[in-house]
């Protein structure tokens, strides 16, 4: 009698065991991976910005329909721009805006989080600077060849009243 309790014992504790184990696998969540990138790493005030990246699990495959959040804070930490978008069927996701006129010059950073149900969450960075506009070739040309003539008419003026004794 003592046999059987003990061996019934036995099989209930090792059936537990293995419902629990199967219990606790289903609801570990498979963390998710992301990469996370932009265009170029320099912008000019008013120019495209191009977010992109991919969602995948640890063994490479894509992920799709994950919820990501971007959000891009500029140099002085005030908040620029915020999305919500979904990855497609190959994980991928691209996000476009335009940095604001009149926004501040310096390093950007754009913060990216990914989440799905029934996967851990993910969250990355990625930075660019946004550097002052110069003036294109023909302009600067332009501006020296002003100046050039401006300084060619006060020396002739100086010689001028030089010879009339002023």
């Amino acid at each position: 009698m003592i046999r059987k309790l003990y061996l019934i014992l036995i099989l209930s504790t090792a059936m537990f065991s293995i419902i629990l184990s199967q219990v606790l696998s289903v609801n570990a969540q498979e963390p998710l991976q992301l990469q996370v990138s932009v265009d170029k790493e320099t912008y000019d005030l008013d120019e495209v910005i191009r977010v992109s990246g991919r969602i995948f699990l640890l063994d490479g495959s894509p992920v799709e329909n994950v919820l990501v959040s971007i959000q891009v804070t500029g140099p002085d930490g005030e908040t620029y721009h915020i999305a919500l978008l979904y990855s497609d069927a190959a994980g991928r996701f691209l996000d476009e805006y335009r940095t604001p006129q009149g926004a501040p010059r310096g390093l950007y950073t754009v913060y990216v989080k990914a989440s799905k149900v029934g996967f851990r969450d993910v969250q990355g960075q990625v930075q660019y600077s946004v550097v002052p506009e110069f003036p294109s070739p023909p302009l600067i040309m332009l501006g020296v060849l002003t100046l050039a003539i401006l300084a060619l008419h006060r020396v002739r003026a100086r010689s001028l009243m030089g010879r009339r004794g002023l």
